[in-house]
């Protein structure tokens, strides 16, 4: 009786401790990490309508209606706070009888909760007559462009200020200084859908 006490004591001496539970906290979980990301590149189709003075040896010589179809796409945007870096297309004309395309890259830098500023910039093609003078296109842009975290589409709507110098010889080359709100093209679209 004796000796089975002491073999059993023994052997509860002998048995390896049982593993302590971990209680090492799991790695914190970066403040990032817990904001919804949006899917980039997101892009944008809108109409700018405004005023614009044109001159060929002065600034406002004369003042026209201006309008454009504008296109642009803008990576990096994943969050609210990040800037974007795409590009832009454009085609519009000053008064209804010239054509002007454009093209080039455009930079969206957000100023608060909710404006934001741009800018574009590239190379311009200016139609009138028979005549394709080049110049370029310069233009900035204050307003409202969403954040969409379900999709692509980011509504934009913006003052802008422009400016267009084409260059060649003659009456046709000149500049364009075009003051012109931005809407966005899903207002016209809208209306579209619901008829079909």
């Amino acid at each position: 009786m004796l000796a089975a006490t002491l073999l059993t004591a023994a052997s509860v001496q002998a048995a390896p401790p049982a593993p302590a539970a971990s209680r090492e906290a799991p790695p914190p979980v970066p403040r990032q990490t817990l904001w919804p990301h949006a899917p980039t590149p997101d892009w944008d189709v809108g109409l700018t309508a405004g005023v614009c003075g044109v001159g060929q040896t002065a600034v406002w010589q004369g003042t026209e209606f201006c309008g454009a179809l504008l296109l642009d796409v803008l990576w990096l945007r994943t969050t609210r706070k990040h800037v974007g870096l795409g590009a832009f297309a454009a085609t519009g004309t000053a008064g209804f009888y010239d054509f002007r395309g454009s093209a080039g890259l455009s930079l969206h830098i957000p100023t608060g909760q909710l404006l934001s500023w741009g800018l574009r910039a590239g190379p311009l093609v200016h139609v009138m007559g028979d005549a394709a003078l080049p110049g370029f296109t310069l233009q900035t842009e204050f307003g409202v462009r969403a954040h969409n975290h379900s999709g692509h589409y980011a509504l934009s709507h913006a003052l802008v200020l422009g400016w267009d110098q084409s260059f060649g010889d003659g009456s046709r080359a000149g500049s364009c200084l075009t003051i012109a709100l931005r809407v966005d093209g899903f207002w016209l679209a809208a209306p579209i859908g619901m008829l079909l």
